[in-house]
């Protein structure tokens, strides 16, 4: 059985700039009701920041994305993983659609 796991999400968009902004948390309880022979794990809070920017007009179809996954670096195993997760993630993306 995974263990207990919460989110949350929050945002905020600007439209007239194109830009979003946001933040989201995951938060895993400990496993402790765990079969005979398997150990329990830990619990642990992740947490992820972003930015995307959208401009309109002439730059209309570029996409600018920038993130941070696991910001604070956590060091976490996610239950029955014989893998430690990942550390902190620094995402970029530009594209354009045309």
């Amino acid at each position: 059985m995974q263990p207990d796991q919460w989110s949350s999400r929050l945002g905020l968009r600007f439209p007239a700039q194109g830009l979003e902004i946001g933040a989201r948390g995951r938060f895993i309880a400990a496993q402790e009701r765990v079969p005979e022979g398997i150990g329990p794990s830990d619990s642990y809070n992740l947490y992820d920041i972003w930015l995307r920017w959208r401009p309109a007009e002439r730059l209309a179809g570029l996409s600018l994305d920038l993130g941070i996954d696991n910001l604070l670096d956590e060091d976490y195993r996610p239950y029955l993983s014989v893998l430690q997760g990942p550390g902190r993630n620094i995402k970029a993306t530009l594209s354009y659609n045309f």
